[in-house]
């Protein structure tokens, strides 16, 4: 259906070309992700950070964990000792 000079597009023109500007820019805006690669070393930094946070987390709480053994097999020895030099 052509339109003259004078006449409005009709509303459903307006939205199917509506959602054609949408899916283009979202097309577009997806191919720009794609491509562009500005953001990917903060990234990577940022995943290479929390790694090393985790690792960190583990060996601290696998640490903590032998030290409070550690400090509890020591204060059986001294406990022990005392009630041997009490007797």
């Amino acid at each position: 259906m052509a339109l003259n000079r004078f006449q409005a597009p009709s509303a459903t023109a307006f939205i199917v070309n509506e959602g054609f500007v949408r899916r283009s820019q979202m097309k577009g805006l997806a191919i720009r992700f794609v491509r562009e690669d500005e953001g990917q070393d903060l990234i990577e930094y940022a995943l290479l950070a929390t790694v090393i946070a985790l690792v960190v987390f583990v060996g601290a709480s696998a640490a903590g964990t032998s030290l409070n053994t550690w400090y509890a097999n020591i204060s059986t020895t001294v406990d022990n000792w005392a009630a041997l030099a009490l007797k």
